[in-house]
């Protein structure tokens, strides 16, 4: 194996934090010259800020694939919504009276309060960096957008009843502009349709010069289910979709169980001895 493309919440991720074992173990796969970087719905600054604790740089896909880095830095693939696009998708969730957020790079525009959302990228404990972009409730956040130059590349619908998020996406399904995947129950995120994070590992491995065979992906969640086809390994978690389970090859714990931990040394170093 070369490759290690790995999503975060629910994931490796254990109350916002990676398990010491866990870092431990990406700094040893890297010294067996095994790659592991970060693909996420989260927005880019987030997961780069975990990466800082490594001792290593490493590429990384963000947003569901909105936006792709290499190690360097470097964007190797952007997604934005165009306007019209996010024009129609507040238009929508305001007429279905639907919270919604979006964000880019540098911010997050929410339609109105969100503790969960706040608790995601605030700081935790003594630690204050981890607040690594402005959050924006704004009345008008697509002007304000417009305005900048900087559209999003990932918007959220996020809601409590389940049964009316389906509807909305029964709606939303119609367009073959877009994407739309799940990483909770509570909500659908919606991207570019190029922009999956399976399209995003691709195209990582690719640059690198990476074979299927030799990329293992680990996730929970639907929208880590376009990860598995180009990867020769695919592991799910147990505690998100059960579409995981159909798909992955592999099934491992949740995190807070020890599962990420537990799989990559079965299925990756044990794999080598």
């Amino acid at each position: 194996m070369k490759l290690l493309a790995t999503d975060m919440d629910g994931t490796i991720l254990v109350d916002n934090e990676i398990p010491e074992e866990s870092r431990a173990l990406i700094e040893e796969l890297y010294a067996k010259d095994i790659l592991t970087f970060f693909v996420t719905g989260r927005m880019w600054k987030s997961p780069a800020w975990y990466q800082k604790r490594f001792s290593f740089s490493a590429p990384m896909v963000s947003c569901n694939g909105g936006i792709v880095h290499d190690a360097a830095g470097r964007v190797l693939a952007r997604h934005p919504i165009p306007e019209e696009v996010l024009s129609y998708l507040i238009g929508f969730c305001r007429k279905e009276d639907a919270f919604f957020q979006f964000y880019n790079e540098d911010a997050l525009y929410l339609s109105g309060y969100s503790k969960r959302t706040l608790w995601r990228y605030s700081a935790s404990g003594a630690d204050n960096t981890r607040m690594q972009a402005p959050i924006l409730i704004d009345a008008d956040p697509l002007a304000r957008v417009v305005k900048s130059h900087d559209l999003p590349v990932k918007f959220v619908i996020m809601d409590e009843d389940t049964d009316k998020l389906q509807a909305l996406r029964a709606v939303l399904a119609k367009r073959d502009d877009i994407a739309i995947a799940k990483s909770d129950t509570k909500n659908l995120e919606i991207t570019m349709s190029g922009a999956t994070k399976g399209k995003g590992l691709s195209l990582i491995a690719d640059s690198l010069g990476v074979a299927k065979k030799d990329i293992i992906a680990i996730g929970d969640n639907e929208n880590d289910l376009t990860m598995f086809p180009y990867a020769g390994l695919s592991i799910g978690v147990e505690g998100g979709s059960a579409l995981v389970a159909q798909a992955a090859d592999v099934m491992t714990r949740p995190p807070a169980e020890g599962g990420w931990a537990a799989a990559i040394r079965k299925y990756v170093l044990d794999a080598r001895v």
